[in-house]
């Protein structure tokens, strides 16, 4: 009987309210079909032509924020506090990033298409910072945002995901800006957003099955946040990420990760202190 009760004590806190349907493996067709439609209804450029030109009514800086927010770097700084309050997400965030980061590189260097900027004219489109030409397929940014956006989403206990399709959003938020700052092609974006979801989907599977004592302070895992942080602050402080626009939002994922790591080490002296 006390057998059975540990047993059921150690399955509980991991998988059982952060399962999902396996009918959940076929989100990433979802953007694919999106592809599809479009591609017979708006064939390219006439749909890059349109999203770019439209989303020029907000401003560069504020599609630069989306973009810094699929930049891995720039997206780990911001989202590093999760270590302090839900570190399962920041793990499988993590996790999923690496997993879109791979598989990003690879599809882009098999496929090498040209960018819209490698095919059109320059005058005819607007376009941020330096011409990108070639890798175009897919999106990285996109890819990160929706693999990040994913593995938050099935990483939080299935009875709190009321209001986590905001993860979503902000993921096409992200989308969108690589289109509005010329460096994308539609198509490279809705291909990052499937190639995303399947890798968020993956990290969130596999984080859900570690037991909550990997998560805790005195973890190798949490040690492992904490160099990443450090690697994360060292690549923001030395290197322009995507726009020199974007330099204020490095400023403020540097803060951000200082702040956490201050806070971060003040709690594993605390708990320190409280085992001993």
């Amino acid at each position: 009987m006390t057998v059975d009760h540990t047993v059921s004590s150690l399955k509980a806190p991991n998988d059982i309210n952060r399962s999902f349907s396996p009918w959940y493996w076929l989100l990433p067709i979802l953007p694919l079909l999106v592809w599809a439609i479009a591609h017979f209804t708006a064939p390219e450029p006439a749909l890059f032509y349109f999203i770019n030109q439209r989303t020029q009514r907000l401003s560069d800086s504020f599609w630069g924020f989306f973009v810094f927010l699929g930049n891995g770097w720039g997206l780990y700084s911001l989202v590093f506090p999760l270590v302090l309050i839900a570190p399962r997400l920041l793990a499988a965030g993590a996790l999923s990033g690496l997993i879109a980061g791979l598989a990003s590189r690879t599809l882009k260097l098999a496929l090498d298409f040209p960018r819209p900027a490698s095919v059109l004219d320059l005058s005819t489109f607007h376009i941020v910072g330096n011409p990108l030409l070639h890798l175009s397929l897919p999106s990285g940014h996109t890819l990160t945002a929706f693999a990040v956006a994913t593995a938050f989403y099935f990483s939080i206990n299935a009875a709190k995901r009321k209001y986590a399709w905001i993860f979503f959003l902000i993921a096409t938020g992200t989308g969108f800006a690589r289109i509005a700052v010329g460096a994308h092609w539609p198509a490279d974006v809705l291909a990052g957003a499937s190639v995303g979801i399947l890798s968020g989907l993956l990290g969130a599977s596999l984080c859900n099955r570690m037991h909550t004592a990997s998560f805790t302070t005195k973890s190798r895992l949490t040690w492992i946040f904490m160099i990443g942080a450090l690697l994360d602050a060292y690549m923001l402080s030395s290197t322009v990420l995507d726009f020199d626009s974007n330099h204020p939002y490095q400023v403020l994922g540097m803060i951000v990760l200082a702040l956490t790591l201050f806070s971060l080490a003040i709690k594993v002296v605390a708990d320190s202190r409280h085992r001993a």
